[in-house]
């Protein structure tokens, strides 16, 4: 603190003194910054996806975000927004998150009662991102890619998807897959697809999907190679 007193002849040594006063706060205030900005970057880069691109209505869908610095490297404690800019929807359990170690963040888009395309924004700092959900009927029938026939004792690897009555891929639904009748064995089964190995003599396979209330029976021919 000065000790000049209103009314005292102020010296040069006086200024001098200030002005060292002034130069060391805007030093510290500097240093100060930059443990801010290496403790707390700014985002250099944003992205957002989502957990399912096609849920039902009054379904839900996360939106995960990911933050990183200008060299790729992931985020921590970087608050994350997000809100519905268009079509039906909100997000709920927070609209703000901060990322983890892994520079993520976890958001929820809940679907409304109207179908279409809704756009989820992601801001991070000045990082602006998109994200859609596309909300669907009510599941009408699974469609699969699984060939007419197939050799014995060969491995085929098939997908399938739910759309509704408008031919939208439904996304946020537990499936089954059963061999019904011919044999063979499924080998490995996911969101999705199903990989199925083939008996050793020639005969006919059923296999049904059912998802959502709904069912599709796949029927594959065996054959000899």
């Amino acid at each position: 603190m000065s000790d000049l007193r209103k009314g005292d002849p102020i010296r040069k040594e006086t200024f001098d003194q200030l002005f060292r006063r002034q130069d060391a706060l805007e030093s510290q205030v500097q240093e100060l910054r930059a443990i801010v900005q290496h403790l707390r970057p700014d985002a250099a880069t944003l992205s957002a996806q989502v957990s399912f691109m096609g849920v039902q209505t009054h379904s839900s869908s996360t939106v995960i975000c990911t933050v990183v610095d200008e060299i790729g490297d992931p985020l921590k404690g970087v608050p994350v927004t997000a809100h519905v800019v268009d079509g039906d929807g909100s997000i709920v359990g927070g609209s703000t998150q901060l990322s983890d170690e892994g520079g993520r963040a976890f958001l929820r888009y809940q679907a409304g009662s109207r179908r279409g395309t809704a756009t989820v924004e992601v801001t991070a700092g000045a990082c602006v991102t998109t994200a859609e959900v596309y909300v669907a009927g009510q599941p009408d029938m699974v469609v699969h890619d699984a060939p007419e026939a197939i050799e014995s004792l060969s491995e085929e690897r098939c997908t399938y998807a739910v759309l509704d009555d408008e031919g939208v891929v439904i996304e946020d639904l537990i499936s089954t897959v059963e061999i019904v009748s011919g044999g063979g064995l499924l080998v490995g089964a996911g969101h999705g697809w199903f990989s199925y190995l083939a008996p050793a003599s020639p005969t006919t396979v059923a296999i049904e999907i059912r998802a959502g209330g709904v069912s599709e029976m796949v029927t594959l021919e065996v054959i000899n190679p």
